[in-house]
């Protein structure tokens, strides 16, 4: 009878326990994809050091941008209608 209720416990901690990433991703992602998002972040700093070695007006904007907080969204109901913008920075 111990062991049944342990059993019990144990099942109903772990799914008070907040889920994990399942790896889903990591499944489809291609190879050259993964290789890509390996060198995300010098690939970051090389365009930006680019992109700040061109238009003033545009740098300026591009200064602002990246001086606004990041914002975690994993908290929110993403749900809804969103018009997206993509900036792009450097070659």
């Amino acid at each position: 009878m111990t062991s049944r209720l342990l059993l019990v416990v144990l099942g109903l901690i772990g799914f008070a326990l907040p889920a994990h990433a399942d790896g889903e991703v990591q499944k489809l992602i291609t190879p050259a994809d993964k290789a890509r998002l390996d060198k995300y972040g010098e690939t970051r700093k090389a365009a930006l050091e680019e992109a700040k070695a061109g238009d003033p007006a545009e740098v300026k904007q591009l200064d602002a941008l990246l001086a606004k907080p990041l914002v975690a969204f994993s908290d929110k109901d993403l749900t809804g209608n969103w018009k997206c913008r993509t900036i792009k920075a450097g070659a």
